[in-house]
């Protein structure tokens, strides 16, 4: 029989949190599957919001009299958080002078301004558009890229015990652990968040996760 932590609430055939809630329950007594479910959620995009570790990239061919490209999420369990950088070709493009955000979520777009030259008609070896961009998961989700949970999942169990335990009034209610909890936490976040400030500047793509996900574009 499954237990409550084997169903996906987004019904993704992929990996999800359910693997560290074992990891969890045996330390808090009492609790209920619900409350460390959500409490996982949340966390999860608490972590992911705030280290900006999820970086996922955008390529598009370079059509002539096109400006405007579609930047949507890599799957519906993700929404886009911020652009990070464009390019065209081999040339980092800069924000408000060659290009333009426009709309928010599900309707977000890049827009090349009148300074980049785009072609009338089909050249031979046109250049490409390389959008990067930060993907944040959606309220309630629990889908995660292959690879997160060994990576960060230690951060994450973390996060929901000091969360958890610094209920007060619970049978598993330990304010001195979830202060310690608490630390190794935040010590992650900034962790993750100083290696995504890394890459972006180095401009190697390994801030994070670098999903290449032009493929679902």
């Amino acid at each position: 029989m499954k237990n409550s932590f084997e169903t996906e609430s987004d019904a993704l055939e992929t990996e999800t949190l359910a693997g560290l809630a074992e990891n969890i329950v045996y330390r808090l007594p009492g609790c209920t599957d619900l409350m460390v479910r959500k409490a996982l959620q949340d966390v999860y995009r608490d972590f992911c919001r705030r280290s900006c570790c999820l970086r996922t990239a955008r390529h598009f061919h370079l059509s002539p009299k096109c400006r405007h490209y579609p930047v949507s999420a890599s799957n519906d369990a993700f929404a886009v958080d911020s652009v990070v950088q464009v390019t065209l070709g081999r040339r980092v493009l800069e924000q408000e002078a060659d290009y333009r955000i426009k709309g928010v979520g599900r309707n977000l777009c890049v827009e090349l301004t009148g300074r980049v030259y785009v072609p009338d008609y089909e050249v031979a070896c046109p250049e490409d558009v390389h959008v990067d961009v930060v993907e944040v998961p959606r309220l309630g989700a629990e889908y995660v890229t292959d690879g997160f949970v060994e990576k960060y999942g230690d951060a994450i169990v973390s996060g929901v015990l000091s969360r958890l335990m610094s209920m007060t009034g619970r049978a598993w209610t330990d304010v001195a652990q979830a202060a310690i909890e608490r630390q190794i936490y935040e010590s992650a976040v900034g962790e993750a968040r100083l290696n995504y400030y890394v890459g972006s500047a180095s401009g190697n793509g390994d801030a994070g996760f670098g999903i290449d996900t032009s493929d679902l574009i």
